[in-house]
């Protein structure tokens, strides 16, 4: 950014003094498109390593759209799944054949488009130091660029979610309408690609709420949340109504109820009776009322509750999927002997030990340090979120505090709520948020001229 305090400048040191953001930016464009080359080149020599046990469910719901005009596979598929994801995967197809390349080629290129928007937000909220932080963040990201190339929701998820983000703030400066409607769109089909989305729409109706109630113009205040909130119910109400004639359920999903089942009740049952979890899903199962039984297990067994839930959450906050990403890198198969379990209860001999041993073999090497890699960018990405929050206090306009509060609220959110089925995959939504957090540690942000210092600038 231009010092704010010496606006006349010769053009010799002017010139200079930009010289080095070009090269951040040459060197921002490298870090993001070579390794991501290198997996779009993989997709296409070899797309069974793009392909996981959802992915069929979701292949076969694309197909539905694309040859009946409908959405249409098992009950049990439908009751789980919901249309954005299909339908891209059906664009697609219809595009390009039914061929796993082109699909991971878009893709990847969604994430070099969420970088690019992650730089325009951070850029808007706190000025181009903490945008280009943003984007290197994200570039440095492992978890963005290897589930990127499979045939999952996580990537084009995170992309509605920063796009939504963006349109909210930027509209919040201007006091947009129209930005406001077309935020709550987006966000709304962030929801139908993944439900978890659902509870950040009354999160981010407050948040916006809050950052423009800051400034004299109530009104428009409450026309604009007005406006997110209602287009971003809309076309999930419409989903719902369609559940309910197809289905006979008036629901956005049936998953929160089978993952509940599932994983959440199975998981604990299995901790208190020392079973799999397998095992004891079919045993919820078998009962007249699984979801009756499902709550009777919590209840009874509160202790393997909270402890499979703390377990779940940590490794959704620090946990890596570094066998995952070494199988679509090599197509071999990786394990840590208990490297990352060790790291998570602070056992540092069974660290060493575990290093060791991985070490020691070859073919375990590169996934040691994809392991590294995974760990050490998320506490990195933690410090710098938690730095990034503490400085917003310092944001001008005032309403862009809310704004970034709501963006740590949401993050959160995304963490904690997989629960007990938590992995390094659930995290991939919130890292492009926790990005634009820790930009703000990097942030340099000048101060506002005093007719823009109330909520969020509307004189602009």
């Amino acid at each position: 950014m231009e010092d704010s305090t010496n606006s006349i400048r010769k053009p010799g040191p002017k010139t200079a003094s930009r010289r080095p953001w070009q090269w951040h930016k040459i060197a921002l464009a490298l870090v993001l498109i070579i390794p991501r080359a290198a997996l779009i080149w993989i997709a296409f020599a070899q797309p069974s390593r793009c392909i996981f046990p959802d992915s069929p469910g979701y292949l076969d719901l694309a197909s539905s759209l694309r040859e009946e005009g409908r959405f249409h596979a098992s009950a049990y598929e439908e009751s789980l799944r919901t249309p954005v994801y299909p339908a891209f995967l059906a664009l697609v197809e219809l595009a390009f054949g039914e061929r796993v390349g082109p699909i991971a080629l878009l893709q990847i290129l969604l994430t070099l488009v969420t970088a690019w928007i992650l730089f325009r937000a951070g850029r808007e909220i706190a000025g181009e130091r903490a945008g280009l932080a943003a984007a290197w963040l994200y570039a440095l990201n492992p978890n963005a660029l290897f589930w990127s190339c499979t045939i999952l929701t996580e990537t084009l998820f995170a992309f509605w979610l920063i796009l939504a983000l963006y349109l909210l703030a930027t509209g919040l400066r201007r006091r947009s309408l129209p930005r406001a409607a077309t935020s709550g769109l987006t966000l709304g089909l962030a929801v139908l690609t993944r439900p978890i989305g659902l509870y950040l729409i009354p999160l981010w109706g407050a948040g916006a709420l809050l950052a423009l109630w800051t400034s004299s113009d109530r009104r428009r205040a409450i026309a604009f949340t007005t406006a997110l909130l209602a287009s971003a119910l809309v076309s999930i109400f419409a989903w719902q109504a369609r559940n309910y004639v197809v289905q006979g359920h008036f629901r956005v999903t049936a998953s929160f109820r089978t993952v509940f089942i599932d994983y959440t009740a199975a998981s604990t049952l299995g901790d208190a009776l020392g079973i799999p979890r397998d095992e004891a899903a079919t045993r919820l199962r078998q009962s007249p009322d699984a979801f009756a039984a499902a709550m009777a297990v919590v209840r009874e067994y509160p202790t393997s509750f909270v402890r499979e839930t703390l377990r779940g959450i940590a490794r959704t906050v620090l946990g890596t999927e570094a066998g995952t990403w070494m199988g679509i890198l090599t197509g071999g198969e990786y394990h840590s002997s208990g490297l990352l379990e060790s790291l998570l209860r602070a056992d540092w001999g069974g660290v060493a030990r575990a290093l060791s041993t991985r070490m020691q073999q070859a073919q375990d090497r590169l996934g040691t340090v994809l392991l590294a890699w995974g760990v050490l960018y998320a506490i990195g990405l933690y410090a710098c979120a938690f730095v990034g929050l503490l400085r917003a206090r310092h944001l001008q306009p005032p309403g862009s505090r809310w704004v970034v509060l709501a963006v740590a609220l949401s993050a959160m959110y995304l963490i904690v709520v997989p629960l007990t089925i938590g992995d390094a995959r659930f995290r991939l939504p919130a890292e492009p948020w926790l990005a634009l957090l820790g930009a703000l540690a990097f942030a340099r942000p000048a101060p506002r001229p005093d007719s823009e210092s109330d909520g969020m600038g509307g004189g602009r």
